[in-house]
């Protein structure tokens, strides 16, 4: 005897749930004073950046993100590959992100030090 499957049961089984966001996600400033300006991201200079999976965009930059990759897994780093503009140039290069703690993130830009960022809140 075969079963007839209700359509909705099928639909729900076949919907795919909203990716969940990564922990980098977020406002973050280099300094905490910043964050005073998190409203005119890219409008504002200081101003902190936006951090997303899918771009970072700051003061006179924005970024689109091309791959992430995480590792190792359950770790809290992430190799950004980004596609960006800046001033008229266009460019790519790697972003590495270490999320100290929940409201701390590390940012590595190529071979030099790395910046310090702290979460805004709201």
């Amino acid at each position: 005897m075969a079963r007839i499957v209700p359509l909705a049961t099928l639909a729900l089984a076949c919907a795919t749930a909203a990716p969940a966001e990564e922990a980098f996600e977020g406002k973050w400033a280099a300094e905490p004073d910043w964050c005073a300006h998190a409203d005119r991201i890219g409008s504002h200079s200081p101003a902190p950046i936006l951090v997303t999976a899918e771009e970072v965009s700051g003061y006179e930059n924005s970024c689109s993100v091309t791959e992430i990759r995480r590792w190792p897994e359950d770790a809290a780093w992430w190799t950004l590959m980004l596609s960006c503009e800046s001033e008229g140039d266009s460019y790519q290069e790697p972003r590495l992100l270490m999320l100290a703690e929940p409201d701390v993130l590390w940012m590595f830009f190529g071979g030099g030090d790395p910046i310090r960022f702290t979460r805004c809140g709201g």
